[in-house]
């Protein structure tokens, strides 16, 4: 991990997110310090008490060839709680030398293209100058990242239970946060397809989670 120790900020985490420029995706938090970006993410507590906090360096997120390193910290919330008091350089430090009390830390290498970050990602797909021949998964994540399209929706989203699909309409609904919608795909490129039909770009995951949009070049 990139750490940060010769920079001597002192702010703790609480007080740093609010207080400076960061992007919010769901329960998802990211931001950057200097010339590294980073998110970070909180699962709520189980049935124990126990809780897992996720700090990623997405600094090469989207660069081909690249890795990104997760740190998952895993421990009792009161364990937990105080990582927010501590200034940075201490909570990197205490990573990387795994010196956190009753906490376990488990590191994870990633692949770059498969992690997302808000702050690169316009400079990592780059727009598109005329419609493929042949759709990608990568052109329509380039479309939707720089807005080349319009009326991006959800056709239907399915699960086991019909009668609680039904209730929601099957998730038929326009997509109004994008950073949302990309992030899943990003993160999970899994059983993703596209095809055009019918002037319309549809983006699928397997048959479970249907969505198209219509392409808008300027």
């Amino acid at each position: 991990m990139n750490t940060y120790l010769n920079e001597d900020n002192k702010e703790t985490l609480k007080e740093f997110i609010p207080n400076n420029d960061f992007y919010r995706v769901g329960g998802d938090f990211y931001f950057r310090i200097g010339k590294y970006d980073y998110h970070i993410h909180q699962y709520a507590p189980d049935y124990s008490g126990e809780l897992n906090f996720i700090l990623t360096d997405i600094t090469n997120a989207g660069i081909a060839g690249k890795e990104c390193i997760e740190y998952r910290l895993k421990g009792n919330i009161n364990d937990i709680a105080p990582i927010y008091e501590q200034n940075f350089d201490d909570v990197f430090f205490e990573i990387a030398t795994d010196s956190f009390k009753n906490i376990k830390v488990y590191k994870t290498v990633k692949r770059s293209i498969d992690v997302f970050n808000p702050m690169t990602i316009k400079s990592t797909y780059k727009p598109l100058k005329e419609e493929p021949e042949k759709w990608t998964l990568k052109h329509a994540l380039r479309a939707i990242v720089h807005n080349q399209f319009e009326n991006l929706k959800c056709d239907g989203y399915y699960t086991d239970d019909y009668a609680w699909d039904s209730a929601n309409d099957f998730g038929i609904k326009e997509i109004k946060y994008t950073a949302d919608f990309l992030k899943k795909i990003i993160e999970n490129k899994s059983g993703w397809r596209v095809y055009k039909y019918d002037d319309r770009i549809h983006i699928n995951c397997y048959s479970f989670d249907t969505n198209s949009f219509k392409l808008k070049l300027a």
